[in-house]
């Protein structure tokens, strides 16, 4: 595995970014019209799909506030409604 330099993917150049948390395998950021995106591997925490993006997918569409771990990610909307997605081999996310 590669652990270069990161670069900040063309989706999210020149927009403001809110917050950003980088897991271990993956990256989420929420950016200025409060659009939560992830990118990197899919296999631990950034999507339950097999896999990897360098390209951010689009999780929320209203988020405020982005926790991204070894193996899960959980975020609040502005709402403060809670949702985590990943590895849930331990009741993680459960």
């Amino acid at each position: 595995t590669d652990r270069g330099q990161c670069t900040i993917p063309d989706e999210l150049q020149g927009k403001k970014i809110k917050q950003v948390s980088a897991g271990g395998w993956h990256t989420c950021a929420i950016a200025e019209e409060s659009k939560l995106m992830c990118w990197g591997d899919k296999d631990t925490g950034n999507d339950v799909d097999v896999g990897q993006t360098a390209v951010p997918e689009s999780f929320q569409k209203d988020a405020a506030v982005v926790a991204a771990g070894g193996y899960q990610t959980c975020a609040t909307n502005t709402k403060g409604k809670l949702d985590c997605w990943g590895g849930n081999s331990f009741g993680q996310i459960s």
